[in-house]
């Protein structure tokens, strides 16, 4: 991405809902500069004075979800007291942007996943509470923190990309709570 005018940053939220916008209609190799640029109701030269081409914008948006998410997972130390707070905060995040990174969501690579499962892990994996309540080995203890960090992330992907049938918001929320505090061994 090429560097940020202090008086266009509102031409690059433009260019990015207006790519999201164009993914619900179009496959991503379909988009072109000049049908987005219109689409953002900008130019073809404002485009590029933020993005070199299309793949920059799909990155740009996919670098901003994973710092965000990465943000709010290692904003404060995890702990099994305010999980409450962290899920809430996820979701606000994944809620406020949905059109925007679900739409996108098809094209992000597997690596970008995985920064975020390892965030999460690193945070889950560190937390007094649960060192002290599992009774396990240090290969399972880190087995079983990876088995259900991939499980959480899975679900809310498929939630949002309404692969989970007939499950609100707010069940899934309570399932992933009681995932936690059961799977892990976190006793209240």
């Amino acid at each position: 991405m090429k560097s940020r005018y202090s008086n266009s940053i509102n031409s690059e939220i433009y260019i990015k809902q207006a790519f999201a916008s164009l993914l619900k209609e179009k496959n991503y190799m379909d988009i072109s500069v000049s049908e987005l640029a219109l689409k953002a109701g900008v130019g073809r030269g404002t485009f590029y004075n933020h993005y070199d081409s299309i793949a920059d914008v799909a990155s740009a948006i996919e670098n901003e979800f994973i710092e965000e998410i990465n943000r709010i997972i290692s904003s404060k130390n995890f702990s099994f007291f305010n999980v409450d707070e962290y899920i809430n905060q996820v979701f606000q995040y994944l809620d406020d942007n949905q059109d925007l990174f679900f739409s996108l969501f098809p094209y992000i690579p597997k690596k970008s996943l995985k920064e975020v499962k390892k965030a999460l892990f690193n945070a889950i994996y560190s937390s007094p509470e649960l060192i002290n309540y599992c009774d396990c080995s240090k290969e399972e203890y880190i087995t079983r923190i990876k088995y259900f960090v991939n499980g959480i992330v899975d679900l809310v992907i498929d939630f949002y990309s309404n692969d989970l049938e007939n499950v609100s918001k707010e069940q899934l929320i309570m399932i992933i709570k009681n995932i936690i505090k059961n799977e892990l061994y976190i006793e209240e």
